[in-house]
């Protein structure tokens, strides 16, 4: 007789097995997508009127600032005489101060060096700071793209906006491929995704480890895998499906960004919940055929903590939807909410199934069969792995992720023993979960000691 546990092995065992294709059909489109990278036409001139703002939102970041400045600095350099851009860096009032001096203070230096070696970058290349009472991602973003709209004359039709983090680094090809989506396409989309590789860093600067190469292959894997694939079937479906946008390397239109109110400054998580508010507008993101960098804590508390952040989001889609409930699209709000809550039970409970799967192989399974499927969820993420090492390698500008994957030696024992990893990654909504819980307890034990002492 078939009991209980059985029937979960062979339901868990199913899902990996489909995973399995999943990660065989989403790699084929990502390689798709980098071919056809190479021969998309670029228009050699700009759209009448368009400009380009881009934001870099920093606080407590000092050690990665001149880097960030450095790189951007150059970055914006090589851009087209013809492309209007400028690029503005937000600093804010620090949370801690060290020997380097608050953010705002090196951000203004070395902006200050660059634009006195380079004269052509003092209209491109500036900095804000921002004082309001409550400091965010988001404040900073939408508090600097109102400076910017009081002071432009340019369409906000033809106005982006974009948003990358310090430790971004988008290659020069994204100018190209700005010019072309806006230029050559018959309606110019509304908003756009530039995806990200991930390389291990410590303190917003590059530094590999084994662990931190773990993690940037595991954030890559999601990157190509599944953010891409998903947001490349929207188009194909008739159901509205849930968008993912990232709040670095997202390029938006001005007027988009004011009819949608800007980001969120009351969710900590402020790009998954503008993108729940994309879909609930209907409005298509387009994945950019070009990658950015960015870095990946390669430290396990900071990774932890990240990643409690993250599940934080997606906790939260519950509130999303309950910002909704006084409009015509509180139902669909509840529907994409679904969505959210099914993919963040997906993250909670992968590395417990992939442990449960290794642990009935070994004490369980009488049969052949049985021992080969428990190795479903190691194979899943092997092959993952395995996929991300070869796309990345496919990626030409992929500088810091090839230099740290150089390594053959190194490489082969992190895909190997990455099973580990994708086990740890659920460590992340599991402690926010608890965190939750222990607030609440706190709260009921507040209440009750308040009841009996009145």
């Amino acid at each position: 007789m078939v009991n209980f546990l059985d029937i979960l092995f062979y339901c868990i065992s199913a899902l990996f097995i489909g995973a399995n294709a999943y990660n065989l059909i989403s790699s084929r489109y990502v390689y798709t997508l980098v071919k056809d990278r190479k021969v998309s036409k670029i228009p050699n001139h700009a759209p009448v009127s368009f400009k380009t703002t881009i934001i870099v939102p920093v606080r407590d970041e000092q050690k990665a600032v001149n880097d960030s400045i450095h790189y951007f600095s150059n970055w914006i350099s090589a851009a087209p005489n013809y492309f209007n851009v400028r690029l503005i860096y937000v600093s804010a009032s620090d949370r801690r101060q060290d020997d380097l001096g608050s953010t705002c203070e090196r951000v203004q230096n070395a902006i200050t060096r660059a634009t006195a070696e380079r004269h052509h970058l003092i209209e491109k290349l500036t900095h804000l700071h921002y004082v309001g009472n409550f400091v965010s991602k988001a404040a900073q973003v939408n508090w600097a793209v109102q400076s910017v709209l009081l002071n432009t004359s340019v369409s906000p039709k033809n106005h982006l906006i974009g948003v990358y983090d310090v430790d971004a680094r988008p290659p020069t090809t994204t100018f190209d491929e700005l010019l072309r989506l806006q230029g050559s396409l018959d309606t110019p989309p509304e908003c756009i995704q530039q995806l990200t590789v991930y390389y291990s860093a410590a303190d917003r600067t590059p530094q590999v480890n084994v662990f931190g190469l773990l993690g940037a292959m595991w954030q890559t894997r999601f990157s190509l895998l599944v953010e891409a694939f998903i947001l490349s079937r929207q188009r194909f479906l008739s159901c509205r499906i849930l968008h993912w946008s990232i709040g670095n390397g997202l390029y938006i239109r001005s007027d988009i960004f004011s009819r949608l109110g800007g980001f969120s400054e009351k969710h900590l998580v402020e790009d998954i919940e503008f993108g729940f508010r994309l879909s609930l507008e209907d409005i298509k993101i387009v994945v950019m055929p070009v990658f950015l960098e960015s870095g990946n804590p390669n430290k396990i508390v900071d990774d932890v903590v990240q990643k409690m952040r993250w599940f934080k989001g997606v906790w939260e889609y519950k509130f999303y939807a309950l910002d909704t409930r006084h409009s015509q699209k509180y139902t669909l709000g509840k529907w994409l909410a679904l969505q959210g809550f099914i993919r963040g039970f997906g993250w909670l409970t992968f590395g417990p199934m992939i442990v449960f799967l290794i642990i009935y192989g070994l004490f369980y399974a009488e049969d052949l069969l049985s021992i080969i499927l428990s190795f479903s969820g190691t194979l899943y993420v092997w092959t993952g792995f395995t996929i991300t090492a070869v796309m990345v390698s496919r990626i030409e500008d992929a500088k810091i992720a090839h230099s740290q994957m150089s390594n053959l030696f190194r490489l082969l024992f992190v895909i190997f023993i990455s099973p580990l990893y994708a086990i740890a990654y659920s460590l992340g909504p599991i402690a926010h979960l608890i965190h939750r819980s222990l607030l609440y307890l706190a709260k009921i034990s507040s209440t009750m000691r308040y009841a009996i002492t009145k």
